[in-house]
């Protein structure tokens, strides 16, 4: 019950919104433990659903659902905060990868991700709102590295994020 509503082939229940709030109350009703639950699954799960090519889903959505790969996300950084457009991490199309540079802050558990769901900038000459573009890359590539935020609670949830 990872993803009831994602479609079967790949690795979701195949539920429709009815059968899936069925599901919901009879997991309310029994006290199931609630399901597996990600960025993986809550955030990038329905943009690939959305948004990517068949090939894409394929790879990506499969080891989302098993908990396989855990996602971070890169959009927050130091000198924008929020404000998405004025992101600066760049990405330099190299032909068969991208070359990304910059940092993100805030980036909850990338210290633990496998991967990250990244918004960097791939067109620095177009308008503030464009030429902004999404990339999926591994966390374990060469120069990706991450540093832990440590808050007063001595907890440290967030972390730097630099390529």
């Amino acid at each position: 019950w990872t993803a009831p509503t994602w479609p079967k082939e790949y690795g979701g229940g195949g539920l429709n919104k009815d059968e899936n709030k069925i599901l919901q109350q009879e997991l309310g009703r029994i006290r199931a433990r609630p399901a597996l639950s990600s960025f993986g699954i809550w955030m990038l799960g329905p943009a690939l659903l959305e948004f990517a090519s068949e090939e894409q889903k394929k790879l990506y959505l499969p080891p989302i659902v098993r908990g396989e790969i855990r996602w971070c996300q890169g959009y927050s950084e130091p000198g924008a905060g929020s404000d998405l457009a004025g992101l600066q991490t760049k990405a330099e199309d190299q032909g068969d990868h991208y070359l990304v540079n910059g940092s993100k802050i805030w980036t909850s558990y990338a210290n633990f991700a496998d991967w990250i769901f990244c918004l960097v900038r791939t067109n620095p000459q177009a308008p503030k709102h464009e030429g902004i573009s999404f990339l999926l890359f591994d966390m374990t590539s060469p120069g990706v590295t991450t540093k832990p935020i440590q808050l007063i609670s001595g907890y440290s949830p967030f972390c730097e994020t630099f390529f």
